[in-house]
């Protein structure tokens, strides 16, 4: 039975005109998810902002997307939101 690739991590660095350093994360290939993940997640998006580092979440995915809504942080979460 063949395996699923492998996820990957992609660091990239991109000058953004009010100096401040963006990480950005695409989680879609998230494929586990527990019940702490989420608030971990939160917690690092805001111990990271008072240093000057935006994070911003490009794309959830299903899973990753479903543990953030079960746990009731959607509203708080740096989603990026497709759209107009």
């Amino acid at each position: 039975m063949e395996q699923d690739a492998e996820p990957r991590l992609v660091i990239r660095q991109v000058p953004h005109p009010d100096g401040r350093r963006r990480l950005m994360l695409e989680l879609s290939a998230v494929t586990y998810r527990d019940y702490a993940g989420p608030f971990t997640l939160l917690g690092m998006c805001r111990a990271l902002d008072p240093v000057g580092i935006g994070v911003g979440i490009i794309e959830a995915g299903l899973v990753a997307g479903a543990a953030i809504d079960r746990a009731g942080l959607t509203d708080h979460m740096p989603l990026r939101r497709a759209g107009p």
